[in-house]
């Protein structure tokens, strides 16, 4: 009598365990490495406090100006590779972009530049450059082929 009552205590544990839900815990999303860093549109008309910027790191994004910006990091944090070289990369729940990394030519030298377009279907994207670039008016979007 005993060791029936045992056997289906311990039965019905296991059986209770073994329906729990399964949790899964992801490690946060993580930035290409080329990416990494402060990209800047540094525009001579805007002044250096002023000036919108996107900053990289491993498990987080920074994206705005001194008088407003947003940080997304950790579960919150989507990476998502996309066609033709371009990454989703920002918080979960809404957009704030694509971003791509690209030679184009300013001042008529070639420079790395980070391109940001809202939408797939943007035929311009919003150019960024590290912070010793200076960034004419002409130069601040490029024209998606």
């Amino acid at each position: 009598m005993i060791k029936t009552k045992v056997i289906t205590i311990a039965s019905t544990a296991s059986m209770a365990f073994a329906l729990l839900p399964i949790t899964n815990t992801q490690a946060s999303a993580t930035v290409p490495a080329k990416m990494r860093g402060a990209w800047y549109q540094n525009l001579s008309s805007v002044k250096r406090n002023d000036r919108t910027y996107v900053k990289f790191t491993t498990h987080s994004i920074s994206y705005g100006s001194n008088a407003s910006h947003s940080d997304f990091a950790g579960a919150n944090l989507r990476v998502a590779k996309l066609k033709k070289g371009w990454y989703r990369i920002g918080p979960k729940t809404f957009s704030i972009g694509d971003f791509k990394l690209k030679k184009i030519k300013i001042n008529g030298k070639y420079r790395q530049a980070l391109l940001q377009r809202y939408t797939s279907k943007s035929h311009y994207a919003e150019v960024f450059v590290r912070d010793h670039v200076a960034l004419p008016l002409n130069s601040a979007q490029y024209f998606l082929k």
